[in-house]
């Protein structure tokens, strides 16, 4: 669904600009609002029919992991990062030391507060969940912190200098196995480590500590034995893949070279005319 998003977000951005882009947002920020007034005028009650406790506990676990982890769950934070991309890409953006001061204050003040006040749903998956957690409460705030990050680069500040540095990119390695790896790991800890430290009263605190050192690890490794390489393997075939067409063609002037060099020559040659 990805490629379908971003060339949507990229046709509406090329034929109507930075109005498309701005109704393209509102509506899918008010397509949030859907979810949550279904779930208030009917109830989820998924799993209390059953006859079976255990059943019923299992079918009220598979439904919470499916809004929380689903992307029909969850389209819509991806979607609006798309059109803040486009809407960056076209020139809206703070472009002072106030307005993106303004923006990421706003934005951690709101995240901070949404984090304390709002309890855990636990299995109660009901309209005010929703509505804070799966877009129309959050996503203000998650735009006013994008621009707000986007536009610190148009001033000299420590955060931006700190954030662009060349220590970044094992972060940006890390970010997939990171989101795969979270829950599965946090799942390993509570049932495997965690109680080996509640032995011991005044270890609590270690808690919240080692499980960001083991998440770290535990994906540092996936990405070393997995990630990367499956990534180079998918980059050789398809490269193999594209010089195999190339070649086939005869005549060909751009016989035997890399996607990435037919790519730049053709942006070249349209930057030309």
């Amino acid at each position: 669904m990805l490629p379908l998003w971003v060339r949507a977000a990229d046709r509406v951005s090329a034929v109507r600009g930075i109005f498309g882009i701005s109704i393209f947002i509102i509506c899918v920020w008010l397509s949030t609002l859907l979810f949550p007034i279904f779930v208030y005028f009917h109830p989820l009650k998924m799993g209390l029919h059953e006859q079976d406790p255990q059943l019923a506990l299992q079918n009220i676990r598979a439904f919470r992991n499916f809004i929380e982890y689903s992307p029909y769950c969850n389209w819509a934070p991806m979607v609006m990062g798309i059109l803040l991309a486009c809407l960056v890409m076209l020139g809206i953006e703070p472009r002072s030391a106030v307005s993106a001061g303004i923006c990421l204050v706003v934005a951690l003040v709101g995240l901070s507060l949404a984090w304390y006040l709002v309890p855990s749903p636990g299995s109660d998956m009901d309209a005010e969940h929703f509505f804070l957690e799966k877009g129309f409460g959050l996503l203000p705030m998650f735009s006013m912190l994008i621009l707000g990050s986007v536009g610190a680069r148009n001033f000299s500040n420590p955060c931006h200098r700190l954030v662009t540095g060349r220590w970044m990119l094992l972060p940006a390695k890390l970010c997939w196995p990171v989101f795969i790896l979270h829950e599965p790991v946090h799942k390993l800890c509570m049932k495997y480590l965690f109680p080996y430290l509640y032995s011991n009263p005044h270890a609590y605190w270690l808690n919240p500590c080692l499980y960001p050192v083991a998440l770290f690890l535990t994906s540092l490794l996936a990405s070393s034995l997995i990630d990367q390489p499956w990534a180079r393997l998918l980059y050789r075939c398809r490269k193999g893949d594209d010089d195999g067409a190339d070649n086939a063609q005869p005549g060909n002037p751009y016989k035997d070279v890399s996607y990435e060099r037919v790519q730049g020559r053709n942006n070249r040659s349209m930057s030309m005319r």
